[in-house]
């Protein structure tokens, strides 16, 4: 973006990131740091993954100063990991307390990026990229029966995390008391899932993890 200054207005663009998934030099930067964020997910040696809203504060801080800008929109990256790689505590509680837990997670890192938006860190907007219910494969590759978030809760968890932040006045919608405007969703030849089924259909009642599609 800071080699663009000059050759396109900023209002010309929409600038995106994700924050999340951490590999490659963000990782070798994270494993150097004294403590490990808190929340983090080991996923691999090569991969972990964290929406704690510390270190998201902290990667979108790092994000603007490799972008030269502040982020017009930032994405939370596949949070569902949380779900389909639960941390030792959760093991063998069952889906219910993983999933409720992972809501949690997701409500806490939404209102942190209410905040920062009210505070101009973060331009917009925020949202997922993510493997909604809906979407044919989950974030592991597997059939998406049960590890993929639903949509219509996350928007839920955005309304409560606009609470608990003060900022449902200042969503920029008087039709939206949140800021949660983007998913980017998996969609080609192969993953037709999000527009042959239910998961932009207002009036199709919501489905839990662990439903099978019919």
């Amino acid at each position: 973006i800071k080699e663009l200054k000059g050759a396109v207005d900023r209002d010309e663009l929409v600038i995106c990131t994700k924050v999340g998934y951490i590999e490659g030099p963000e990782l070798d930067i994270v494993k150097k740091q004294d403590k490990t964020p808190k929340g983090t997910l080991e996923l691999s040696a090569d991969a972990w993954h964290c929406i704690d809203p510390d270190f998201i504060e902290q990667q979108v801080q790092r994000s603007t100063e490799r972008l030269g800008c502040v982020p017009d929109v930032v994405l939370l990256h596949s949070p569902e990991f949380f779900i389909s790689s639960p941390p030792e505590a959760l093991r063998g509680k069952g889906r219910e307390a993983i999933v409720d837990a992972f809501y949690e997670n997701v409500q806490n890192a939404f209102e942190k990026m209410e905040s920062m938006i009210a505070d101009g860190r973060i331009g917009s907007y925020y949202g997922v990229s993510s493997s909604l219910q809906g979407c044919d494969y989950s974030v592991t590759g597997r059939p998406n029966l049960w590890e993929g978030p639903s949509l219509r809760r996350l928007l839920s968890v955005a309304t409560d995390a606009a609470s608990a932040a003060g900022t449902s006045q200042n969503s920029g919608d008087s039709t939206l008391p949140h800021r949660m405007r983007m998913a980017q969703i998996p969609l080609n030849l192969v993953e037709s899932g999000p527009v042959l089924q239910t998961l932009f259909d207002p009036d199709a009642p919501p489905t839990e993890p662990g439903a099978e599609k019919g």
